[in-house]
């Protein structure tokens, strides 16, 4: 039976579009998984049918009824229940106060109902202890059970084992086909084969916002590794391979001078859970470090440590043989270090001040730009319009605020700040995200120009082709481990996009 149906959706964000006529029907009782690499549209899915996005184009339709989800409240009341990836819970109270706030005042109930009905679906909950305190497993299962209070009759989980460990996950897992087989519709999106292959009655493939494929595993008599290999065709098949040559633009590495050295490095995600365990990296003078996974695997977290905003729990950090392990922001902007967040707005710049400011923002309370307390307009205006000229930033106005330029030209001034001051290790998270392809070859061929000039890049990217083509080296990670390390002579995106779906090389047992 076909509880929702949706035909055609299509959804663009400026000149991105994410979604291109998706249509996809969702059964009653069944886990439906939604798989795909970084930015092929699964978030976008999920936003439109949990009413926080408002397709451009077409239709949903709820028990062949058409529908239109204006907000979440309107997709809750529809019966469409949301446990998103990042929390949403109040950790200074208690497990059963949060468990409450998702209840209408006509759903309220007392602690032994509530006890009574999570018990029948396999949950059970400290109900006296505050989230802050509770396991981030359990916060996993709060969450849960906020949705499944509100008896809903679509449940959609978004990475929902992204901060579990083993036992927890085989639990959660466990718990999502039952709640499924108690006649819940279930649209688990995740990244992860093995447990999409684990549960699923149908997997859904998106590739560049378009359905790439779909398999009703109930009815497929083919072996695992077998699905394992026609799933990781839809998400990351039809690539060429690459060139054995290594192109024009690549500057000559340096491997005598390591630029960074991160040796057994333990970091916490900011839910404190583990995001990066036990990693070990080598930057050298000269080359493109390509970082390629599938998103929540790390990389945000490897990025935020070389940029000083992110706690060690354990390792060393190097920078040109110093050990700055925790050192902080400005001691690694001291050392040489440049990044660029995948978070031009609310991390990368300072909304409400003008485009010169931004860019020498790192520097500003240091000479020429300033003496104590008082900025020297003359000088840092001078500096911005030489970037400006030299980075072909528009309309070219240092005086113009910050958020009134384009997206391709804040990316182009925040990249232009970072080389202003010649860079030891540059460090791009995202850096092309969102930009139209002239723009994006611009940013990466000023990335090239620094690596040219002996700065050791990191190049951290969703999108497996522009990593192929611009990496000396790329580095796979898989659940905050390295899976792998690849020179360009070993470059095969089918071998890089195993390692990014299961962590390993090796084909998956029968």
């Amino acid at each position: 039976m076909t509880v929702v149906a949706l035909s055609d959706i299509a959804k663009s964000f400026g000149e991105v579009q994410a979604l291109h006529g998706v249509s996809l029907t969702l059964q009653r009782g069944e886990v439906h998984a939604l798989l795909g690499e970084n930015g092929a549209g699964k978030s976008t899915l999920l936003g439109i049918l949990s009413g926080l996005v408002q397709p451009d184009a077409g239709t949903i339709a709820l028990d062949g009824a058409p529908v239109r989800f204006e907000t979440p409240a309107d997709a809750l009341g529809a019966g469409i229940g949301t446990v998103y990836q990042h929390f949403t819970l109040v950790p200074p109270m208690t497990v059963i106060e949060n468990l409450r706030l998702g209840l209408s005042r006509s759903g309220w109930m007392g602690s032994r109902e509530l006890a009574k009905r999570l018990a029948t679906i396999g949950i059970d909950l400290p109900f006296a202890a505050r989230v802050e305190e509770i396991p981030v497993g359990q916060r996993q299962l709060v969450e849960i059970a906020k949705a499944l209070l509100r008896r809903p009759r679509v449940l959609l989980l978004d990475e929902p084992t992204s901060v579990l460990a083993g036992p927890e996950i085989a639990h959660l897992l466990e718990l999502i086909r039952s709640i499924a087989d108690h006649g819940t519709t279930i649209v688990l999106v995740t990244h992860k084969l093995d447990e999409a292959l684990a549960i699923a009655d149908r997997v859904t493939v998106l590739r560049r916002g378009r359905i790439s494929g779909e398999i009703n595993l109930r009815a497929a008599t083919e072996r695992r590794p077998s699905l394992t290999n026609r799933l990781i065709a839809m998400m990351f098949g039809g690539r060429e391979p690459v060139a054995e040559s290594v192109p024009h633009y690549a500057a000559p590495v340096d491997e005598a001078r390591v630029v960074a050295r991160l040796r057994e490095v333990s970091a916490r995600d900011n839910r404190g859970a583990p995001a990066l365990r036990d990693l070990s990296l080598e930057l050298c003078a000269g080359e493109v470090l390509g970082i390629a996974g599938v998103e929540g695997n790390g990389q945000q977290e490897l990025a935020e440590i070389l940029s000083g905003e992110r706690h060690i729990d354990h390792g060393l950090l190097e920078i040109n043989g110093r050990p700055l392990t925790n050192a902080g922001a400005r001691v690694l902007i001291d050392a040489g270090v440049g990044v660029t967040t995948d978070e031009r707005i609310a991390v990368g710049c300072v909304p409400g001040t003008s485009l010169a400011i931004n860019l020498v923002l790192k520097r500003i309370a240091s000479p020429p730009f300033a003496e104590g307390i008082r900025l020297h307009k003359f000088e840092i205006r001078q500096f911005a319009q030489n970037l400006i000229t030299r980075f072909d930033i528009r309309p070219g106005n240092p005086d113009q605020p910050i958020l009134e330029l384009s997206g391709g030209n804040i990316q182009r001034a925040l990249l232009a700040r970072e080389l202003a001051f010649r860079p030891d290790l540059l460090v791009c998270n995202q850096p092309t995200a969102g930009l139209d392809l002239l723009t994006a070859e611009q940013m990466l061929a000023r990335i090239h120009e620094a690596a040219g000039e002996g700065a050791a890049v990191m190049l951290i990217s969703s999108d497996l082709d522009e990593l192929l083509r611009h990496s000396d080296r790329i580095a796979v990670l898989y659940r905050g481990e390295i899976a792998g390390i690849l020179t360009r002579a070993e470059f095969d995106p089918d071998r890089i996009a195993r390692l990014m779906v299961t962590g390993t090389e090796q084909e998956p047992a029968a």
